[in-house]
């Protein structure tokens, strides 16, 4: 003869074990370590993902305000473009150290004059930013314009704000 099973009672300590097992998979998928600021495989960070941006220029009002759109993966790789640019950027993101989802971003872009299609140079961005909420984050920092011997010809700064897409 079998023994039946009291489904209340499973469900009841169930019930208790469920928190401590979502504690234990929280603290096993936290962020990278102080130490350790590449990101990882299997570590998850608010920042991967797909976001649509709004790039502004604070200190150049004259300068158009920008919409966008960046990917940011797990091995710390950025693709972003943008509507005034119109090319694919490609760089690099890292977590900051001890900080709460801060990180640095760091792309480049070719610049290509919209009307002639004249390759005028590159544009490097470098910016820091933190996690505003689970689906926002803001970034600031310059963008530097490069001619197309390499070398620099002005420093801008520049806002960026993401929303996940």
């Amino acid at each position: 003869m079998t023994k039946g099973i009291d489904r209340r009672q499973l469900l009841r300590r169930g019930s208790l074990l469920a928190p401590l097992l979502g504690l234990g998979a929280l603290a096993s998928v936290s962020p990278a370590a102080a130490d350790d600021t590449a990101p990882k495989t299997g570590v998850l960070f608010p920042l991967i993902g797909t976001w649509t941006v709004q790039i502004g220029f604070p200190v150049n009002p004259d300068f158009p305000a920008e919409t966008g759109l960046f990917a940011f993966t797990t091995e710390g790789m950025c693709l972003c473009t943008n509507t005034r640019v119109r090319d694919l950027g490609v760089g690099a993101w890292r977590p900051v150290p001890l900080t709460v989802f801060g990180f640095t971003l760091s792309f480049r872009h070719n610049m290509v004059d919209p009307d002639t299609g004249t390759w005028l140079g590159t544009l490097r961005i470098e910016h820091q930013g933190a996690m505003t909420s689970a689906t926002t984050w803001t970034a600031k920092g310059t963008g530097t314009a490069y001619d197309t011997n390499g070398k620099p010809t002005d420093v801008v700064q520049s806002t960026t704000s993401g929303v996940r897409f």
